[in-house]
């Protein structure tokens, strides 16, 4: 009889060991997931809850690491059982603030300050997250943004407003993703790479990783929400201001265009790239508003100047040396946005209209030659277009 008890104790030793070593080593997943007693709600464990307000750990816990897909954990965080939590608390914005804990390196109280250096694990979170909430790893979708044809919508409104905040951290990540330019430069596998010349890491949104139509989809989800288009109109053009920061003239006194991250010398084609945004918001606000995904579009349009950071333009002075990608969509504003269509008679959300004033605002302030000026006006007129069109074959 002792030998039989010795034996099996042994074979429980050599199942159980394993598990109790996993208890140990992710604790945190057990608490999140043996809390939901129903398929209906969420309830929210304060191990959770606060790393909305720890985002170092917000970061190491959702990375993917070698491991994306249905099982991760940032996939079981983003589960439609989560939409909803089973007391008082607010389930969507607690998810949000932990995603953008996770991906910019800052708490939600921090998003107006100074921005930190992106991480790798923090450019794979955003990643996943679009690849998850976009359709890829939960739910098959249309193979273009055909959101019309699509019932059930990818996130609740309450958190996309903090999405946007994810992905407008890496504003210059998703404009090449947007305009499907970001495979020119890097290696086309990657879901993440470290720039050495900005000294953090990029995430890549092109068509190698998959991340193309997933990013397409959740950039329609997000844009019917007037916050979360507030935000990304804002961080396009902030993006766009920043650009014109590093254009001067040379010694002969012509134009030399170009960031600091990547100088393209007498050429304006960045144009065609910097105003895709813009055009793509705009051409998704008409067919939203075609389908009736906006259905009041003048309290549309109110709520996102309500939202919106304002009028953002160059800077006479700009910093040496390039910015964090988080600092610039956290431009700050030279005017309200209402001041600014009080003063020009024009609508602010013309986005074609907007880029074509801030030009004008620069060439004034910087006193650009005016025979520089019209050859830049054909170029951003071009770019927008050539953008509107692109953005009407992809998104229709």
């Amino acid at each position: 009889m002792a030998a039989w008890g010795a034996s099996n104790r042994r074979t429980l030793d050599r199942w159980l060991g394993p598990l109790v070593s996993l208890a140990l080593v992710l604790p945190l997943t057990a608490v999140v997931w043996a809390a939901e007693t129903s398929e209906k709600c969420w309830d929210i464990p304060d191990e959770v809850g606060s790393l909305a307000d720890n985002p170092e750990a917000a970061t190491a816990y959702l990375d993917p690491g070698g491991t994306p897909g249905r099982d991760s954990r940032l996939n079981q965080l983003l589960r439609p059982v989560t939409w909803t939590a089973c007391g008082d608390d607010d389930a969507p914005a607690t998810v949000g603030a932990i995603l953008v804990a996770a991906t910019t390196g800052q708490t939600l109280d921090e998003q107006n300050g100074p921005a930190v250096p992106h991480t790798l694990p923090m450019a794979q979170v955003v990643h996943e997250t679009v690849m998850v909430l976009g359709g890829s790893r939960q739910r098959e979708r249309p193979h273009r943004a055909e959101f019309w044809r699509e019932p059930e919508a990818l996130v609740p409104d309450a958190l996309k407003p903090y999405l946007a905040t994810m992905l407008t951290a890496y504003v210059g990540d998703l404009e090449q993703g947007l305009h499907d330019s970001a495979g020119k430069r890097w290696d086309e596998q990657s879901t993440a790479v470290f720039d050495r010349d900005t000294n953090e890491a990029r995430v890549i949104f092109n068509s190698k990783t998959d991340a193309l139509i997933p990013l397409r989809n959740l950039v329609t989800e997000l844009t019917t929400h007037p916050e979360a288009y507030a935000t990304l109109y804002d961080a396009f053009r902030s993006s766009y201001a920043h650009y014109l920061d590093h254009v001067q003239l040379d010694s002969e006194g012509v134009l030399t265009a170009g960031t600091a991250e990547a100088p393209r010398l007498g050429e304006f084609t960045e144009f065609w790239r910097l105003s895709y945004g813009p055009a793509v918001l705009a051409r998704l606000r008409a067919l939203h508003i075609e389908k009736g995904t906006i259905e009041d579009t003048v309290a549309f349009d109110l709520a996102v100047l309500e939202h919106s950071r304002g009028v953002v333009i160059p800077t006479p002075e700009p910093l040496e040396g390039p910015a964090w990608s988080g600092d610039i969509a956290r431009r700050a504003p030279a005017a309200s946005a209402h001041e600014w269509e009080q003063q020009q008679q024009t609508g602010f959300l013309d986005g074609r209209q907007h880029l074509l004033w801030v030009l004008d605002t620069w060439a004034t302030d910087q006193e650009i030659p005016p025979a520089e000026l019209p050859p830049l006006h054909a170029a951003l007129e071009e770019g927008y277009l050539f953008s509107h069109a692109q953005a009407a074959r992809t998104f229709y």
